[in-house]
Formats: structure tokens, C-alpha cells, sequence
């Protein structure tokens, strides 16, 4: 889309695994390491390759500032193409 005259356009799809806000850290931390473990095996890499997708494990920290950073770029894109909500 950049080289068609939107320079810095970017829109990526991506998935996350949420969990309710009260969730404990350990359980948490069990989820991660498991969803890693298994993201990280062979068998699921070819399965997301053979669908062009690419997938990058990251940790609960590093999910929490992506989620942050998209609040913030199409919150911007939104005010910036004067969308607003419909009235219903």
C-alpha cells in the first residue's frame, strides 16, 4: 500500500489469547509457556506456513505493549478520518 501513494500504511491481521482481568499471574504463566510450547513445534509451523500465515510466540509483557500500540495507531487513524460511532 506504501508504494501506492499511502506511505507508512500498515494493517496487520494477528491473533492473541486473552484471559479475564483477574486472572492469576501463575495461571497466566501456564498458558503462555504452554501455547509457546506448542506454537514452537513442527508440525504447527508447517500447518501455519502452508496457510501463509507466520506466528511469533511472545510473552504476556510483550502482548500487553502490542495491544497498547494498537489502541493508539487506529485510535489516531480514526480521529484522523473523523469516524464516529453510529447512532442508533
Amino acid at each position: 500500500m506504501s508504494e501506492a501513494a499511502l506511505p507508512g500504511y500498515e494493517s496487520i491481521g494477528w491473533f492473541a489469547l486473552f484471559a479475564p482481568a483477574q486472572t492469576s499471574g501463575t495461571v497466566i504463566h501456564k498458558i503462555n509457556t504452554e501455547t509457546v510450547l506448542l506454537l514452537n513445534q513442527r508440525e504447527m509451523r508447517e500447518r501455519f506456513l502452508a496457510q501463509g500465515a507466520e506466528f511469533f510466540p511472545s510473552t504476556p509483557a510483550e502482548l500487553g505493549e502490542r495491544v497498547r500500540s494498537e489502541i493508539v495507531k487506529w485510535r489516531d487513524v480514526i480521529r484522523a478520518a473523523g469516524i464516529t460511532p453510529a447512532k442508533n
